[in-house]
């Protein structure tokens, strides 16, 4: 079995990672902190590959993807997103950047994960996705 998962550096992510490691799955680990990375992949038993990556940019994931699979030699049984932003403070300090970013990581990264997934999974005539979100997401 193989998984691809972002975020994987810290977190649930972090904990996903070791759990799929130890149940068997070849992972390709995504985040953009490289030396996190590089400490977890060093750490895990299965076949591993850190790829630093910005989900928030399209072009990244694509390319992250796109090295996974040709590292892999193909598509992943399961992709996880799982990276995730939280921006909290008082609403007199709100920005429309930090808004902005939050969707960009939280929404944008997960449809740019599936995005670039998806056609190796239909050649594959399998695959599942999987969206992981926080407690985070239910406060106001």
């Amino acid at each position: 079995m193989r998984a691809i998962l972002t975020g994987a550096s810290s977190g649930i992510g972090l904990a996903l990672a070791r759990e799929l490691s130890r149940r068997g799955y070849e992972l390709a680990l995504l985040a953009r902190r490289a030396e996190l990375l590089e400490q977890l992949a060093s750490e895990l038993k299965t076949k591993t590959l850190p790829l630093v990556c910005d989900v928030a940019d399209r072009e990244s994931v694509r390319e992250a993807v796109r090295r996974a699979h040709e590292h892999f030699g193909g598509a992943f049984d399961v992709a996880i997103a799982n990276a995730g932003v939280g921006i909290s403070g008082q609403v007199a300090k709100f920005r429309i950047d930090d808004a902005e970013q939050t969707i960009r990581v939280n929404v944008l990264g997960m449809l740019y994960l599936f995005d670039a997934v998806i056609p190796a999974m239909i050649e594959a005539k399998q695959g599942r996705f999987v969206g992981v979100a926080s407690l985070a997401g239910l406060r106001g």
